[in-house]
């Protein structure tokens, strides 16, 4: 057997036939009708991979990106390095504790909330960009609770593994969610 194995998944059709989910067939299945020219990929192929294979753009703070991307999935990213704060707009998450806070200077005696030092970061991160130093490096100053995007790609047994971990009592609140709300997506989607 050749090594595709390792970037595939076999799967049983509901016709007893065993099949090979794998992440190239299910990029073709976005070209649409034109994927029949790719690799005498047919309609019950493209079919096949749209029901098993799942694709999923989630907008998430870094710190939930970080445990998402443990489940080592195909992935991609949008980058600070290329993307600035001007073509798209810094977002950040604030969980209950944080917006509830009392934000301090040094001295004790400044109070700022939560949005106060998210602006600040940004000023500070405009101001290092006018400064010439590259986004690359800027970008160290953003917080990890900064919104992210991410195109992520899950064979069944992957999604499904997530799933069962990210559901779990322990789990951080933020990556649960997002773990629930990807069961929700897949049971509605059958």
């Amino acid at each position: 057997m050749s090594n595709i194995e390792k970037y595939g998944e076999w799967i049983t059709t509901e016709t007893g036939e065993r099949k090979l989910l794998c992440n190239l067939r299910a990029l073709i299945a976005d070209v649409g009708d034109k994927a029949d020219k790719f690799y005498n990929t047919d309609a019950r192929d493209i079919a096949l991979i749209k029901k098993h294979y799942k694709v999923f753009k989630t907008k998430i703070p870094l710190f939930v990106a970080r445990q998402y991307m443990r489940h080592r999935v195909s992935w991609q990213e949008l980058s600070r390095r290329y993307v600035s704060g001007n073509k798209q707009p810094f977002e950040f998450y604030a969980s209950k504790s944080l917006k509830e806070a009392d934000y301090c200077d040094s001295e004790g005696d400044v109070s700022y909330d939560i949005e106060d030092i998210y602006d600040m970061q940004i000023q500070h991160y405009n101001g290092l960009i006018y400064q010439g130093v590259k986004p690359q490096d800027a970008r160290g100053i953003l917080p990890q609770t900064m919104y992210t995007e991410v195109w992520s790609a899950w064979y069944p047994s992957q999604l499904e593994s997530f799933i069962n971990l990210r559901i779990e009592a322990h789990a951080q609140n933020e990556i649960r969610e997002l773990a629930l709300t990807k069961q929700r997506l897949v049971q509605e989607s059958k």
